[in-house]
């Protein structure tokens, strides 16, 4: 009896442990190739009536949403992590552009010091094997997302771009 709620015990930890050391935060969720970012990302581009300007230099444009909402985008600065000495490549070079709804700009400018922070974060605890598999992008678009959308008033981000993603 004494060992049955010993292993019982030793059962429950190891999921706990499991759970809270995930670096999706949930288990089932990192076999998933796409997210609800995702899905919204794909929408968006699909059937919806759009309208596009730039403020000349190219660097916002906006259009429309799937649910009427304005778009704009908002760049993050290129992060270079160093990669695990296990790797096959030694850095990565990501860009990512915010697709975020234009009744939020002004604060998604403002949070992009702490989308950087939750970025680098996430990118010095993955596993680098984990960048080098096919389904890499998906997984790690999808990781992004929900990290930032942590950080990011609710609704305001659409998805989440990966303009550049460079093993070296």
């Amino acid at each position: 009896m004494v060992a049955m709620a010993a292993a019982a015990a030793i059962a429950v930890a190891s999921g706990v442990a499991a759970f809270a050391l995930s670096p999706v935060g949930g288990g089932a969720a990192e076999h998933e190739p796409t997210s609800n970012a995702d899905h919204k990302e794909h929408e968006s581009h699909g059937g919806a009536k759009s309208s596009s300007s730039s403020d000349g230099h190219g660097k916002k444009k906006k259009r429309k949403a799937t649910h009427g909402a304005e778009l704009v985008y908002v760049p993050i600065e290129p992060l270079i992590v160093s990669l695990g000495p296990e790797a096959a490549a030694k850095r990565l070079k990501i860009t990512i552009v915010i697709e975020g709804d234009a009744a939020f700009e002004d604060e998604l400018k403002g949070l992009v010091p702490k989308f950087r922070d939750v970025l680098n974060t996430y990118l010095r605890a993955a596993d680098a094997r984990d960048f080098e598999s096919p389904a890499a992008m998906s997984r790690v678009r999808a990781h992004i997302a929900r990290r930032l959308k942590i950080v990011a008033p609710d609704e305001s981000i659409e998805g989440v771009l990966v303009t550049d993603f460079i093993l070296d």
